[in-house]
Order: C-alpha cells, then sequence, then structure tokens
C-alpha cells in the first residue's frame, strides 16, 4: 500500500526535490541510528548505502547513537545533508501518540519536538526517511496529535517515508 499526502500549507521554501540540479557532488546523505528500546541492524543499511552512493563515507555520514542533540548538531552542522536516514524503534501508545526512541530520552521522543527541529535546523533537507515502527501512525482517530512523519513534513521536509505499521 502506497500513501501519499501532502500538506499545502507546508513551507517548503519554493524547493523543488525533483530537481537534478538540487543534486550535486557536495550533498550528501546521512544515516542516523539508535539502540534505545533495542538493537537495531545498522549495518546492513550502511552497506547498502555505500553500494548505491559512492560518495558515502561510513565515518562522516553515519551518526551512531542518535539523540535530539546530536541530530540537531548534524543539521547545523552540515547544509549538504539533503537525504537523512533515522533507524530506530518507535514507541508509545494509539491513545496518547507514537515517537522514536532515540538516546538520551527514556521514554518516545514526540513528534512535536522532530517537527521543531526539523523546522529550526533541517530546512536544507528534502527526504527523511524514518525506519521505525509507528512513525507515520497518528494514533487513535479521535487523537489531537499528528504522526512523527506529519510533523516533519509539515516543517518544511518536502518528502517522508515513514510506516504506520509495526516493522
Amino acid at each position: 500500500v502506497v500513501l501519499r499526502y501532502e500538506v499545502p500549507a507546508a513551507k517548503n521554501n519554493g524547493a523543488d526535490c525533483t530537481s537534478e540540479s538540487r543534486w550535486g557532488h557536495d550533498n550528501r546523505i546521512a544515516v542516523a541510528w539508535s539502540h534505545q528500546g533495542g538493537a537495531v541492524s545498522w549495518g546492513g543499511l550502511v552497506e547498502l548505502v555505500q553500494g548505491l552512493v559512492p560518495e558515502f563515507d561510513s565515518e562522516r555520514d553515519v551518526l551512531r547513537h542518535a539523540s535530539v542533540a546530536s541530530l540537531k548538531a548534524l543539521l547545523q552542522q552540515d547544509p549538504r545533508v539533503r537525504i537523512l536516514h533515522i533507524l530506530c524503534h518507535g514507541g508509545g501508545n494509539a491513545q496518547t501518540g507514537y515517537g522514536l526512541l532515540l538516546d538520551g530520552s527514556d521514554k518516545p521522543v514526540s513528534p512535536e519536538v522532530l517537527g521543531r527541529l526539523f523546522r529550526e535546523h533541517g530546512q536544507h533537507v528534502r527526504l527523511v526517511i524514518l525506519s521505525a515502527c509507528q512513525s507515520s501512525n497518528a494514533g487513535d482517530a479521535d487523537s489531537t496529535t499528528a504522526s512523527v512523519a506529519m510533523h516533519i513534513h509539515q516543517s518544511g521536509v518536502p518528502a517522508v517515508i515513514a510506516s504506520r505499521y509495526p516493522l
């Protein structure tokens, strides 16, 4: 099942994420992973990206033990990151909403915190891939919260790939 949606009010700074002119040799793909909540198999992901993107450097472009603070630092320090793949566990429940389990936090990081992170520091990012359970699940139908994916998209990132279900 492929689900596509766009938030008309989402600010994307006029960026065309399909334009080849936006991708140059200086642009980067970054992989961030966290074992918070249990181990994740990040080695295979890094190998896959290395095979697809010759410029990918597993020392420079991999953020180990990702936390909100380290993601903020990555986004602030390197505006060449255009694609960010986050591999971690999702947590929460349908009543209170879902978030991402990142290092440095004993509870799921909320969609609002992640949206604010990208709004304030990630306007150069064109695609976020969330390999985390429930990362596009907003919870119960009567929930007033939006999903992690929706908050990141509303922050101005033109494309977000996420799962509404357990992975």
